[in-house]
């Protein structure tokens, strides 16, 4: 017998409850069609923009009273990017930041949203940038998504959630809805005139990543399948993290008082990997630039330094290694104003709360994935290569290249955010009718209700496995060898979903999201395959220098 589907319509389905899903719900609901936002988590309480992973969230807008303007930002953008974005969609993000920020404050609660020192902004320079233009907001970006969840539920908006999306609808090339599994193994089927991609990044792909268990690339792995153009996802955000007794993002201002690496032995291990010539100061005050690792100066050596001596076993007992703060360069730092003496307080505060000195406790690090780079293609108004169908937040690409300003993704989510809302909107009231779709429903349910794994294997036992798999292969280090090992494990372990027999009772929801970590997985390892260079973000050991000659790469399902 087979199972009831519960069949949704709305004018715009927005797939992620987070923090650019609700700006462009509430974007398309001011155009006055019905939105419905479908989430896997909480809505407005899930996804990367609402999990605590830092002690601030940063937003950058330039102002003009600090000497900064649009046009800076946008060289800030374009010179991060080094060649691989679009610079149409820089442009936007330079030109709209600032007034993003002031709709944001002006919204019911938005005067809290951002810190203040008196009368002006608290602000910092972040990854990547010339200016002062990163806006403070304590508690990551929490204040933020209560703000605008309040927003969206006063418009109207709908929301369902814990429901994983399976795949999306379309007829004749045209987005038309999705279908997926809710908590219960139940079958949703929802139909929209337009469809608003929001559901997140990748960071479960990864061991070690600064993320919540339900970012598992969901977004990515729709947009592929349903036949969108997909670019840059070779390059994603990585960097050193406290990874214990809680993971947190290592702010890049913290290395303004030249702290000191250690191994699980108590050894100094930097100079060891770095190359004739370089000294360990020259190395960490490159590093003071920037968060990510990246390619593009001499500051790679740290994580390239720690990722190999974690990957040797000289870690300690959790495979991780220390960093020291209390060094004669910090105290020196605190005397003078400086970015570090500026946010220490707070970053130390927000640690003690923690209950950790991290001015006398030494850290646990290791090298994490944070953000990715890429995603589905958008053109000026957020929409992909397929009709219908727009991406927002991480699941778009375009304004971002090889590195990303620090600060930039949270704005983006918004001023995409909202540009794709209203698109989506204001297209959505111009249909009379829902597009014709022939109905496949039998063949879908059939498929994803029959992906099982083999008998006695766990779901999270294999996607341990997948990760461990991952970090070996794309996180820090990257070579054409162990690429093609891992896409070779991956399209094994695809095949043994399809093939495996049914061994009782799970959850088709936790099985889609598998099979979306997998089909992320080989985007991502092809993509950097294919890259035969180092630039930015993506470092391949057996091609260490830039080729000029590369460029904008695009992956897309024949």
């Amino acid at each position: 017998m087979k199972e009831q589907c519960e069949r949704i319509t709305c004018d715009v389905l927005v797939i992620g409850g987070g923090g650019a899903g609700l700006a462009a719900a509430i974007s398309a609901a001011r155009q006055g069609v019905d939105v419905l936002i479908v989430s896997k988590g909480e809505s407005g309480k899930s996804g990367a923009t609402y999990y605590d992973v830092a002690e601030i969230g940063a937003y950058n807008a330039p102002e003009a009273g600090q000497g900064d303007s649009p046009e800076c930002f946008y060289e800030d953008i374009e010179r991060a990017a080094l060649g691989v974005f679009v610079p149409g969609l820089g442009r936007i993000l330079a030109e709209q930041a600032s007034e993003t920020l002031k709709y944001l404050c002006g919204l019911p609660g938005g005067d809290r949203i951002f810190e203040r020192i008196d009368s002006d902004y608290k602000v910092f320079q972040s990854c990547f940038t010339s200016k002062p233009r990163a806006h403070v907001m304590k508690d990551h970006f929490r204040p933020l998504m209560e703000v605008l969840y309040r927003e969206s539920k006063k418009l109207g908006v709908r929301t369902m959630d814990g429901v994983t999306v399976a795949e999306l609808l379309t007829a004749q090339g045209v987005c038309c809805g999705a279908y997926g599994f809710d908590q219960e193994n139940r079958e949703i089927e929802v139909l929209a005139k337009s469809v608003i991609l929001a559901a997140g990044g990748a960071g479960q792909l990864f061991a070690h990543n600064m993320y919540p268990h339900d970012v598992t690339g969901d977004a990515y792995s729709l947009a592929y399948q349903a036949g969108a153009e997909m670019v840059n996802m070779e390059f994603v955000q990585m960097g050193i993290g406290v990874a214990y007794p809680f993971v947190n993002l290592f702010e890049n201002y913290l290395w303004e008082c030249f702290p000191i690496l250690e191994n699980g032995r108590g050894e100094h291990f930097l100079k060891h990997y770095l190359p004739k010539g370089a000294t360990e100061e020259a190395v960490l005050r490159d590093k003071r630039g920037h968060f990510p690792f990246s390619t593009r100066d001499r500051s790679a050596y740290v994580e390239i330094a720690v990722q190999k001596e974690i990957n040797a076993g000289r870690g300690n007992s959790r495979g991780n290694v220390f960093l020291r703060l209390d060094t004669p360069e910090m105290r020196e730092c605190l005397k003078s104003p400086s970015q570090f003496s500026l946010m220490w307080e707070t970053t130390r505060q927000w640690y003690l709360d923690k209950g950790m000195d991290i001015r006398s406790t030494p850290l646990e690090i290791a090298c994490f994935a944070h953000a990715v780079n890429g995603g589905a293609l958008i053109d000026v108004h957020g929409m992909t290569s397929i009709e219908g169908l727009y991406a927002v937040g991480e699941a778009a690409a375009g304004p971002h290249g090889a590195d990303r300003l620090g600060g930039n993704m949270s704005v983006a989510s918004q001023v995409f955010g909202r540009i794709a809302g209203e698109h989506s909107g204001m297209r959505a009231s111009q249909m009379k009718k829902y597009p014709e779709m022939i109905s496949k429903r039998s063949k879908r349910s059939d498929f994803w209700r029959n992906i099982h794994l083999p008998k006695g294997t766990q779901i999270e036992e294999v996607k341990k496995q997948i990760q461990t798999e991952t970090d070996r292969s794309l996180l820090i280090i990257r070579s054409g060898e162990r690429l093609q090992q891992y896409i070779s494990f991956l399209d094994n372990m695809k095949t043994e979903c399809l093939e495996g027999k049914d061994v009782g009772q799970r959850s088709t929801a936790q099985m889609i999201c598998l099979w979306h970590m997998i089909n992320t997985g080989l985007l991502m390892a092809r993509a950097a395959d294919a890259r035969k260079e180092s630039r930015g973000s993506h470092y391949r050991e057996d091609y260490p220098q830039m080729d000029q000659g590369q460029d904008l790469m695009a992956i897309q399902k024949r």
